[in-house]
């Protein structure tokens, strides 16, 4: 049911996905709340706390996200980290939102692999050839101050 709305820009950005907004992941494979830590971002959290809010950047059409420490989100091949200092073209993904929804497929900028959550992981990977999993960026206003 992926509505084709991708425009040549790299795709239609769910609503949520605005500059400098706070928001949260959530993975429609795992139903759970996706968090930055030591061994990469993982979608395995029943709540949204802090560690679950992520400060987005909007360059391009391309999004980049900012876990709570400060770092950002970089594909590698032991998965998704939160770990650069610096936000580029590595820390940048096109984000292909489904029509009137908060929901949208995650691809790399950089490798234009798709970001999925293999079988029964909750980890997120960027290697695929074919957009499998979608994921739910919902506005967390409540936490923004948490991250100031």
């Amino acid at each position: 049911l992926l509505a084709a709305c991708c425009a040549a820009s790299g795709g239609n950005l769910p609503s949520t996905l605005t500059e400098g907004a706070t928001v949260s992941i959530k993975s429609t494979a795992t139903k759970k709340f996706c968090s930055s830590g030591a061994d990469g971002v993982s979608c395995s959290s029943p709540t949204v706390g802090k560690e679950q809010v992520f400060k987005v950047k909007v360059d391009n059409g391309e999004v980049g996200f900012q876990d709570v420490n400060g770092k950002w989100c970089t594909p590698t091949p032991a998965g998704l980290k939160c770990n650069a200092t610096h936000v580029g073209k590595s820390e940048m993904f096109n984000c292909y939102g489904i029509a009137h929804t908060q929901t949208g497929g995650l691809q790399s900028s950089d490798s234009r692999k798709w970001c999925v959550i293999p079988g029964q992981e909750t980890a997120i990977r960027c290697g695929e050839d074919t957009m499998r999993n979608v994921f739910e960026f919902a506005s967390s206003p409540s936490l923004t101050s948490i991250l100031l």
